[in-house]
């Protein structure tokens, strides 16, 4: 079984536990030993696939493991007439800005649907960056190492939107990024910033958590402070006392 399809198999019923072993599968091939029992509903993915097969196939696995808001679509009766709703609710896009290093490696999930998702995955490539494009019909922006002069700018763009970005380049979270794959010990990890996920108000599976090798926010968000008790917050507030309040009440007596 050497075709690079089997990367993004699941071979199990629509379930969560299935996305579970899935995830579980990549992480224990990435492991110096290699336990096909821990994970029996995974598919055996073949060790000849390269580097950007791999990275292909977490962020093909990364799309079960992310929530997204919402589209905002508007009611029938709210859009113009003869027309159509956005397909924003019917797809996933992932956009490829930059340099593209994974050649085919998503040739067969491109076009087909996700599993559990129940939506059709696109792929889009833009050779550069400029500042006319815009990513708003995105769920998943890939930044190449080739954009890094543009890496400021392109992040200040989607910085509070809906998507989820990733990269390659060192200090991609220091600079505002969500998810940046790396190599360790010879194997591809992951890293995490919370701080613009949360902004974006996407929600991570626990597993993609657990499983990264960093988690950081950055910046740090506010913490709310909540009252002590309910006491304290209706306690009034101190009186404070003046020498004219004192003087007027000796007059008093």
């Amino acid at each position: 079984m050497n075709d690079c399809g089997t990367l993004f198999r699941v071979t199990k019923s629509n379930d969560r536990i299935a996305l579970g072993r899935c995830f579980v599968f990549l992480i224990c091939w990435l492991m110096p030993t290699f336990i096909i029992s821990v994970c029996p509903a995974a598919p055996i993915i073949p060790r000849q696939a390269t580097e950007y097969q791999i990275k292909a196939a977490y962020i093909y696995n990364f799309l079960l493991f992310v929530q997204w808001p919402e589209p905002n679509i508007p009611p029938i009766e709210a859009r113009p007439p003869k027309t159509s709703p956005p397909d924003r609710g019917q797809t996933i896009t992932i956009v490829i800005i930059g340099k593209d290093p994974f050649g085919d490696a998503f040739k067969d999930v491109e076009g087909k649907l996700i599993r559990y998702k129940k939506k059709k995955l696109i792929i889009k490539r833009y050779d550069h960056y400029q500042k006319n494009i815009t990513f708003d019909h995105c769920q998943v922006l890939f930044i190449s190492s080739s954009e890094r002069k543009d890496l400021r700018t392109i992040l200040t763009q989607v910085k509070g939107k809906p998507i989820l970005t990733i990269a390659e380049t060192p200090g991609f979270l220091e600079h505002g990024g969500m998810f940046r794959l790396l190599e360790k010990r010879k194997k591809i990890r992951w890293e995490i910033n919370q701080t613009p996920v949360k902004l974006a108000k996407l929600k991570l599976n626990s597993q993609l958590l657990r499983n990264a090798v960093r988690v950081v926010q950055i910046p740090k968000l506010p913490v709310k402070r909540k009252p002590n008790s309910s006491n304290d917050a209706k306690t009034p507030p101190e009186k404070k006392f003046t020498r004219r309040t004192v003087t007027e009440k000796r007059m008093v007596k």
